[in-house]
């Protein structure tokens, strides 16, 4: 018999693994603007993914405040490093 909700833990794992590299200062590391195509593409989809297919995994595991609670607490790293390319750009 399938489990009542999809199996989320490799969409959590990818979400992890963003937060972390955000966490560890290494986000904006590359200069490949493919990286970024697919690491925004990969975290948004498994945003969409938690919330919307796999909501009850998400609730049980993590709860469904998890994926905003940690954009929330990474919005001034991302704050940040939004004004320093601006700047960047601006000087170049």
């Amino acid at each position: 018999m399938k489990p009542f909700f999809q199996d989320g833990r490799a969409d959590q794992e990818k979400l992890e693994m963003f937060f972390m590299l955000a966490d560890s200062g290494r986000l904006f590391d590359s200069h490949d603007p493919d990286y970024y195509r697919k690491i925004r593409r990969q975290a948004r989809k498994s945003i969409f993914e938690l919330l919307v297919f796999k909501r009850p995994f998400l609730e049980s595991a993590k709860g469904l405040k998890w994926p905003y609670d940690e954009l929330k607490r990474l919005l001034p790293f991302f704050e940040d490093a939004a004004e320093n390319a601006k700047k960047s750009r601006i000087r170049a």
